[in-house]
Parts: C-alpha cells; structure tokens; sequence
C-alpha cells in the first residue's frame, strides 16, 4: 500500500473508534445506540484482526513498503495486542472497559496521523 493509502486505512479504523467513543458518552444507553456500538465495536476487532492477519506471513512482509513495515505494521499490532480490544466480547456488557479499549486503540491510531 502507499503511503497515503495507510494512513487512510488508519484514518477509517481511527474514525470509527472515535464514533464509538462519541456514542458511549450518550448516556443512558438506547437499544439503537446500545446495536450501534456493537456493530462499531465489531467493525474495529475485524479490521484490526484482518490487517493484523494480513501481515503477519513472511512471504508478505516482504513485500511491505518501508513505510509499512515502520509504521503501519507496528501501529496495527499494538493496536491489536496492546489494548484490549482482541479480548474483548462484543456480545458483552458495555461497560468502563470499552472506553478504556477504544481510547487506547484510536490513541495508537492516530499517533502517526
């Protein structure tokens, strides 16, 4: 990917986070807003997970850019194993930990934007 293409990529993931973040603030918590974070949630765990996947083959990291291989896969990968979000059920009770995750994960996100 180029340059401009990864940080979009961070941009959108980064984004997302941001909006869920934006609706756990909305308290008390609608059925709607409640499936809307859920569906947030579940869109930041994949594309991180699918990212995190993507890269971790040999054959593959070969063929990453200077630029990926500096700053993508490592921001992908402490977003993914740093900060909770790989551990955490969606399907769960929403409580304090999301902020804590989607906080951690938009901070190392945006870090190089």
């Amino acid at each position: 990917m180029t340059r401009e293409e990864v940080l979009h990529k961070l941009r959108e993931i980064s984004n997302c986070g941001t909006e869920l973040l934006s609706r756990l603030d909305r308290r008390p918590l609608s059925e709607e807003n409640e499936a809307a974070l859920r569906l947030l949630a579940q869109a930041v765990q994949d594309e991180l997970r699918g990212e995190y996947e993507r890269m971790l083959p040999e054959r593959i990291q070969k063929t990453l850019t200077v630029f990926e291989i500096s700053v993508y896969s490592p921001t992908i990968d402490e977003a993914w194993k740093g900060t909770g979000v790989s551990r955490l059920k969606v399907d769960g009770a929403i409580t304090g930990k999301w902020q804590e995750v989607f906080e951690a994960v938009v901070y190392k996100l945006t870090k190089y934007l």
